[in-house]
């Protein structure tokens, strides 16, 4: 019985020793924390075109450096991006602005994006609110391209998921 007491002791001895071991030189997924994420990620979001055999969508290449987002890249794609909101709407607009969507990424944190609510319907489109209560998703919605914007929110969030 002192045998298997002894045992478990240093056993436990050797795991709090390699934990703080761990802790101390900031390795990924080990005990005391992660290193900061710096690289770059691929991620889309789409969904299908309730009106057409189609995916509306946007797949995204996402720059990070020491958790901070350096650049956001629209990939070509076979999604459609951007179409008239029930005549409402030019695609023009998100083709317009997307270079101005796109920079608003720069110099935002990983977690401050991944923490963004992108509430969707059940189609998978991203709901858009009201005119007197629209969504603004901390800035990164280019008013009139509402729902292109909110796909490359949640494609963003994909890419940064996918690190």
């Amino acid at each position: 019985m002192k045998g298997i007491i002894k045992m478990l002791a240093v056993s436990a001895a050797a795991l709090c020793l390699s934990a703080g071991i761990a802790s101390q030189t900031g390795c990924n997924g080990c005990a005391g924390g992660e290193q900061a994420y710096s690289g770059t990620c691929i991620g889309e979001y789409s969904y299908k075109n309730p009106y057409g055999d189609d995916r509306y969508g946007v797949k995204v290449s996402v720059e990070v450096e020491e958790d901070v987002i350096k650049r956001v890249v629209v990939l070509n794609s076979d999604y459609t991006e951007a179409t008239e909101a029930m005549g409402k709407w030019n695609p023009e607009t998100w083709d317009n602005n997307k270079a101005t969507v796109l920079a608003k990424y720069a110099g935002k944190t990983v977690s401050e994006v991944m923490g963004i609510g992108v509430e969707c319907d059940e189609n998978g489109e991203p709901v858009t609110g009201t005119e007197e209560n629209p969504v603004t998703y901390n800035g990164l919605i280019h008013t009139g391209a509402t729902l292109s914007s909110g796909r490359l929110l949640k494609a963003v969030q994909n890419a940064l998921s996918n690190r």
